[in-house]
């Protein structure tokens, strides 16, 4: 009688349950061989395929045949995620783009194991850099969420623009004093020039 388990997954170790060895003698009698009468080789898991198993017992042989297919990989459902690392940049200015670089997503399974998702197994959604202030992103993949935060500021660009503006204002007054200082000093110097000319006619005189 051949063995109970005849199929086989790649890797899995022989099962003898069920065997049973008779011998044969010369007397024409026969009886079933205990299991350690006998040896079993030609058994191979590693690859696939039919294998023949060969059963010895003193120099006589008998086989049969045992099939080894791939192993079979159970489908997972897919029961929530995790972030487990957040991107490296959570700070922005306004009008810049998002950067997930540093970004880690676990997912986490029916049948308790996790595995680190692909960036292209998930998708992301809510951030705003528009506006100034906390806004929260959402990974999403197959039906699960997880969030993680990030926070926009006004750009330090705008507020230098600003700043340099009032800057070239202020000088405006001392320039506006320029020309009337240039005309007190005109006025002076023509009435120094009358003057100077009477005199000189005065004593010429």
């Amino acid at each position: 009688q051949k063995p109970t388990k005849t199929e086989y997954e790649v890797g899995e170790e022989l099962d003898l349950s069920g065997l049973v060895v008779t011998g044969i003698y010369d007397d024409q009698s026969e009886a079933v061989l205990p299991e350690g009468a006998y040896s079993v080789t030609g058994f191979d898991s590693e690859t696939e395929g039919v294998k023949t198993v060969t059963v010895s017992c003193q120099g006589k042989t008998a086989q049969f045949i045992v099939e080894v297919k791939a192993q079979e990989i159970p489908e997972k459902t897919l029961t929530g995620i995790r972030i487990n690392q957040k991107p490296t940049k959570t700070e922005y200015e306004v009008g810049e783009e998002l950067d997930l670089s540093g970004l880690v997503v676990t997912g986490i399974y029916d049948d308790q194991s996790e595995a680190v998702l692909p960036e292209g197994a998930y998708s992301v959604a809510g951030f705003d850099s528009e506006t100034e202030g906390v806004k929260t992103v959402t990974v999403s993949c197959q039906g699960k969420t997880a969030q993680f935060e990030i926070q926009v500021k006004a750009s330090a660009s705008s507020g230098s623009q600003q700043e340099n503006g009032a800057e070239g204002q202020s000088p405006q007054t001392g320039d506006n004093s320029m020309p009337i200082l240039w005309v007190l000093c005109s006025m002076v110097s023509l009435c120094l020039i009358v003057i100077g000319q009477k005199r000189y006619k005065k004593f010429h005189s």
